[in-house]
């Protein structure tokens, strides 16, 4: 059977389910009287362009900050909208351009949005929630909405070496990675703390490069480092890249191709994925997987535990 979570980029780029309603953050939520946001507390002037769930993010964010804690303080923010990736007063954001994507760029900039990516007419962006209702200003806007990704991974005791023989191809072939590089997308590598440990220890080689960290090391489990510590337990030889896929989409897309054209990945794998990716049309993920795989760099995902 057809698993949608499996990229095949030789076959036509990434593939992901589109079934899933965002709304089931709110869905899933405790809710309480004094969590609910009416919907006149939605400004006119973001409807159309802003994803509902963001404006009512922005919405409850107001509230919440109009009472006094700062938003850092109240967790009425996470049990709300629980897949959104908020830090004290912000959301990670994908958003796509009207025109040019470098003047949508600047507009968000300008509404003080940090951490910036593009690719082709998207924008990926940590916004300020309390500029979510300027979005609907902006001409060189078309749509934004939240930067909802999982993991497919998970914290796992993996026995992968033994099951799929590779300590006998190590053995009988002589062979163990030496001379590649594996380059790894996931949610982060260090922002949980440990990874000089793990090289201390022998999980990790020396000298991983690390191109891009999780903004803020708001959700990340270092999930990242985990897959690399796999990839060393079955080829010993490799050295390793990183850049996170946690930061938007635009930011995986240019990450998949930065780990080949900056860091020099002979391979890559990722196990993110993006809620809003097209299962019909190839989006910005599967373009840059196409990217890579046509200079000839295998790129492989995980398809689910």
């Amino acid at each position: 059977m057809h698993d949608p979570f499996l990229r095949n980029a030789s076959a036509g780029g990434r593939r992901a389910p589109v079934g899933l309603l965002l709304c089931t953050a709110l869905l899933a939520s405790d809710h309480s009287a004094a969590q609910v946001v009416e919907p006149a507390t939605v400004k006119p002037a973001s409807l159309g362009k802003v994803a509902p769930e963001l404006s009512a993010a922005a919405a409850v964010f107001d509230a919440v900050r109009r009472t006094g804690p700062a938003a850092a303080d109240a967790p009425v923010l996470q049990r709300e909208f629980p897949m959104m990736r908020m830090a004290r007063d912000t959301v990670v954001v994908d958003a796509v351009a009207s025109g040019a994507a470098p003047v949508l760029q600047q507009d968000l900039i300008d509404l003080g949005a940090t951490a910036t990516s593009t690719f082709g007419s998207l924008v990926s962006a940590r916004l300020p929630l309390a500029a979510v209702d300027a979005l609907g200003t902006l001409a060189s806007l078309r749509f934004v909405r939240p930067a909802y990704a999982a993991t497919r991974v998970g914290a796992t005791t993996s026995q992968g070496d033994v099951a799929q023989r590779s300590d006998i191809a190590r053995a009988g072939f002589g062979v163990d990675g030496s001379g590649v590089r594996v380059g790894v997308l996931s949610d982060s590598y260090d922002c949980r703390g440990g990874a000089a440990a793990d090289v201390a220890t022998g999980d990790l080689p020396a000298g991983v490069v690390v191109l891009d960290e999780e903004d803020l090391c708001t959700s990340g489990s270092d999930e990242g480092r985990a897959m690399m510590q796999h990839v060393y337990d079955v080829a010993p030889g490799v050295s390793l890249a990183f850049h996170t896929a946690f930061d938007g989409i635009a930011s995986f897309a240019n990450g998949i191709v930065e780990l080949v054209t900056v860091a020099g990945a002979d391979v890559i794998v990722d196990d993110i994925i993006y809620f809003a990716e097209p299962m019909f049309q190839d989006g910005a993920l599967a373009q840059a997987a196409d990217m890579v795989t046509a200079a000839g760099v295998p790129f492989l995902s995980s398809a689910g535990n």
